[in-house]
């Protein structure tokens, strides 16, 4: 597509939607493929995991492939549905994360 002839529509909130879910799903799939690396040097990614590592990192690839093409597309919309496929688990941890760092609550 010629990036002359983007049809994305400039409304400010679609926009501000759009790239936090971009920045998040590609927070997420960073960290996933990290991760998936850190496993494959200490052999805990193995032939028994592989499949479920492989199908990960291929959905949150995919997500923001749709995402982007939709975004091109024109459907701002949608591609923020579909970025939150990978967004949306990502923030619920990232918040989890949070309450049990700062809540000083005892877990042992």
């Amino acid at each position: 597509m010629d990036p002359a002839q983007n049809t994305a529509p400039n409304h400010p909130l679609a926009t501000a939607l759009y790239r936090g879910a971009l920045a998040v799903a590609l927070l997420v799939t960073a960290v996933a493929v990290v991760f998936f690396f850190i496993g494959v040097g200490d052999g805990s990614v193995s032939s028994f995991n592989l499949g479920l590592w492989a199908m990960l990192l291929a959905v949150c690839g995919a997500t923001l492939w749709a995402g982007l093409v939709l975004r091109a597309k024109g459907k701002t919309g949608l591609a923020v549905v579909v970025l939150g496929i990978t967004a949306g688990p990502g923030l619920v941890g990232a918040l989890f994360l949070l309450l049990l760092i700062f809540s000083g609550a005892r877990w042992n």
